[in-house]
C-alpha cells in the first residue's frame, strides 16, 4: 500500500486532527472527572433524580475512526479486566489490511498501525477513545459502552485526495454499522478528523451519499476542525464591493493540487504572479464547476506541482478582475494577505467535511479557564458551502485523557505515566486540545442518550441539543451552534421525563434487577411486593402484586415506563425505568 509520503506536512493543512500543544500549561487541561462535571455527565452517571437509574452507556457501541490506538491501555478494560474493544480494522506491519475480533489477538497486538508503523506515529485515537469511553483511572463519558475501532489510513491518489478520503471514510462507517447490526445494538461513530475544504459545489454528490449513512440508532459525529481564528492561514476572502482585488496565496509544496475556489455572480479573470524559481515546477488549470445554491457561478483554480516537493510553502500573487464582487475559498493553500481596501480575510466556511454535512453532528470546542467558559479561538466556524449553520454544538476541548507513545522515552505532552507489563507499554494520560477532543466528549454523551432510547435519529439529537444546550452567544450562530452540551438536561429531554412523579421513589432498589420479557416484568431479587407502572407523563398505567418475582404487563403498550416497587423493606423498595418492545 502506497501511503502519503508527506503526511506530517499535510496533516495540519488537510485534516482537523487536533494538535497537541506542549506549550499549554497543564492546569489549562481538565481531567475527565472535571469534564464530566462541566458537561453535567456526572449527574447522568449517578442517576440523579428524577432519573430512576444510572446511565453509563451499557448496550451501546462507540465507533472510533481515527489513527493510533493502544489496545492494551487499561482505559479500555471493564471492572473485571476484560477488554471492551470488540473489533478493529487495522493494518499489519507491512500496511496490509487486517480485521481482528478476538480479544486475545487484539491485546497481543498492543498497538495499531498508526501508533508505531505509520509516517507520523500518533496517540490520537487513544486520546479520543479515552474521552468517549474510558473506564480506567479517569472515566470517560460512556465508560460501560463497547468500543470498535478503524485505523484510518489514506492511500495516495494524486489530485483526488478529497474523494479518496471520502470513499475510505464511507467504507469504515459501513463496516462499523454492519458489526453493530450483527449484534443488534445502537452505535454512535466519532470521526475526529476531516478535510478543511470551505466551499465546493463538487461536494454535492458526496454530501447526498453521506446523508444515507444515518438512521435510527446509527449516529455520526465529527470534529468541526481547528481552522478558526488562525490569521496566518486564512481560507476565505470576501472582496466586499470590489470587482478587482489582489491577494497573496501561501502554496503548499506537495505533489497534488492546491485549490482556489471562486464564487461570483459573473465570470472572473485571474492573473498569477509566480516566483521565478517556481514557474517551471508548477502547472495550473481553471475550470467552471456547477453553480452554487444561490445561483452564483463557481470556478476552481488548481496549482499543481510537477517536481519534487519543496521544504516550505511559497507565495504567489493573484489578481482578480470581474464584473461583480467575488469570494475566495481555499484547500491546501491559504490566503496570507490582501492589500486591497475593503477586502476581508477570515476563516468563515472553515468547518470541514464530513462535519459540514447535514446529518453529521458537528462539534466545536470551548475552553474552561477558571470559572470562565469561552469558545476556543481555533475552533472552526461556518456557514457551510450551501448556506447552513454549522457547527451544531460545543463541548470541552482541552482534556487529559488516555494516550500512548510507542517509545516510553517520548514524554511529549504526557502529564501522568504508570508502568505496565512490557517494556514497550506505559499507561499514560496526556493533555491534548482541539475539536478532536470535543467531538468524542459529545459522542460519549450521545451514547448515554442511545442507552435510554436506542432508536434516536440525528434529527432527534439535533432537537435535544437545541432544546437543552447552554447558549454561549445568540443562536443560531456559526461558531458555537446551540451552545454547550448538557448531558443531564439532554437525557431528561430524550426520556421526556417529568421533574417528578407522585409516589415514585427517586432511587433504585438494592439487589434487584429488572428485566422485561414479552409482556412480563421480572424483578430478580424480589419475590413479593406491589408494583405501579407509570408512563413518562406521570399517568398510572398498571398496578398490582408481584408474584414470585413476576408481574404481568398485559395491555401496556410499547415504550419507556417508570416502575415503582414496594416490598416493605427500605433497601429493596425503589424505582427504575423499563422499556417494553
Amino acid at each position: 500500500m502506497k501511503h502519503l509520503k508527506f503526511f506530517s506536512l499535510l496533516l495540519g493543512a488537510l485534516f482537523s486532527w487536533s494538535s497537541s500543544f506542549a506549550q499549554i500549561q497543564a492546569d489549562w487541561y481538565l481531567t475527565l472527572d472535571s469534564c464530566r462535571s462541566v458537561t453535567n455527565t456526572s449527574a447522568v452517571h449517578a442517576g440523579k433524580a428524577p432519573l430512576t437509574q444510572a446511565y453509563q452507556g451499557e448496550g451501546v457501541i462507540v465507533g472510533i475512526i481515527d489513527g493510533g490506538l493502544q489496545y492494551n491501555h487499561p482505559a479500555f478494560r471493564d471492572n473485571n479486566g476484560q477488554l471492551r474493544i470488540r473489533k478493529v480494522w487495522d493494518f499489519d506491519e507491512n500496511g496490509k489490511p487486517i480485521v481482528l475480533s478476538d480479544p486475545q489477538a487484539i491485546l497481543a497486538r498492543k498497538f495499531s498501525y498508526g501508533s508505531c508503523y505509520g509516517f507520523a506515529t500518533t496517540n490520537h485515537a487513544s486520546h479520543v477513545a479515552g474521552i468517549a469511553a474510558s473506564s480506567g483511572r479517569y472515566k470517560g463519558m460512556a465508560p460501560a459502552s463497547e468500543i470498535i475501532f478503524a485505523d484510518f489510513i489514506i492511500p495516495m491518489e494524486r489530485d483526488s485526495l478529497v474523494f479518496v478520503f471520502q470513499r475510505q471514510l464511507i467504507k469504515c462507517i459501513r463496516d462499523m454499522y454492519a458489526y453493530a447490526d450483527s449484534v443488534g445494538k445502537p452505535i454512535v461513530i466519532n470521526i475526529s478528523l476531516g478535510q478543511n475544504i470551505g466551499f465546493s459545489t463538487e461536494l454535492a454528490a458526496l454530501q447526498k451519499e453521506f446523508e444515507t449513512l444515518t438512521s435510527p440508532g446509527h449516529i455520526l459525529l465529527s470534529s468541526a476542525g481547528n481552522e478558526g481564528n488562525v490569521k496566518e492561514a486564512a481560507h476565505y476572502l470576501n472582496s466586499g464591493t470590489n470587482t478587482s482585488a489582489e491577494a497573496v496565496l501561501s502554496i503548499m509544496p506537495v505533489p497534488m493540487a492546491n485549490k482556489l475556489y471562486v464564487r461570483s455572480a459573473d465570470s472572473v479573470e485571474l492573473a498569477l504572479t509566480v516566483p521565478a524559481e517556481q514557474k517551471e515546477a508548477y502547472q495550473t488549470s481553471y475550470v467552471r464547476l456547477p453553480d452554487a445554491p444561490d445561483g452564483k457561478k463557481v470556478y476552481r483554480l488548481d496549482i499543481t506541482s510537477k517536481a519534487a516537493p519543496a521544504q516550505a510553502p511559497f507565495r504567489i500573487v493573484v489578481n482578480a478582475n470581474g464584473k461583480s464582487p467575488f469570494e475566495y475559498f481555499t484547500l491546501l493553500c491559504s490566503i496570507a494577505a490582501s492589500n486591497t481596501p475593503g477586502c476581508t480575510i477570515s476563516n468563515d466556511y472553515s468547518v470541514g467535511i464530513p462535519a459540514s454535512y447535514p446529518n453529521v453532528i458537528a462539534v466545536a470546542n470551548y475552553a474552561v479557564e477558571g470559572s470562565e467558559m469561552k469558545m476556543a479561538d481555533a475552533s472552526s466556524w461556518g456557514p457551510t458551502w450551501d448556506g447552513r449553520n454549522k457547527p451544531d454544538v460545543t463541548a470541552v476541548g482541552s482534556v487529559i485523557s488516555a494516550g500512548n507513545y510507542y517509545s516510553p522515552e517520548n514524554t511529549h505532552d504526557v502529564l501522568e505515566a504508570y508502568p505496565m507489563d512490557g517494556k514497550d507499554s506505559l499507561e499514560t494520560w496526556c493533555g491534548q486540545f482541539g475539536t478532536s477532543q470535543a467531538s468524542p466528549m459529545m459522542a460519549g454523551i450521545v451514547a448515554l442518550w442511545l442507552q435510554a432510547n436506542p432508536k434516536l435519529t440525528p434529527e432527534d439529537i439535533f432537537t435535544v441539543i437545541n432544546k437543552t444546550a447552554k447558549p454561549l452567544e445568540q443562536i443560531p450562530n456559526n461558531k458555537s451552534g446551540a451552545g454547550m452540551v448538557d448531558a443531564y438536561a439532554g437525557l431528561l429531554e430524550v426520556l421526556k421525563l417529568p421533574q417528578a412523579i407522585d409516589n415514585l421513589s427517586l432511587h433504585q432498589p438494592e439487589g434487584v434487577r429488572f428485566a422485561v420479557e414479552g409482556q412480563t416484568l421480572h424483578a430478580l431479587g424480589a419475590e413479593h411486593g406491589t408494583i405501579r407502572v407509570y408512563d413518562l407523563s406521570g399517568r398510572l398505567v398498571a398496578q398490582g402484586t408481584l408474584r414470585a418475582g413476576h408481574f404481568s404487563l398485559q395491555g401496556v403498550n410499547s415504550g419507556i415506563y417508570a416502575v415503582q416497587l414496594n416490598t416493605g423493606d427500605a433497601k429493596t423498595t425503589g424505582s427504575t425505568l423499563i422499556r417494553i418492545q
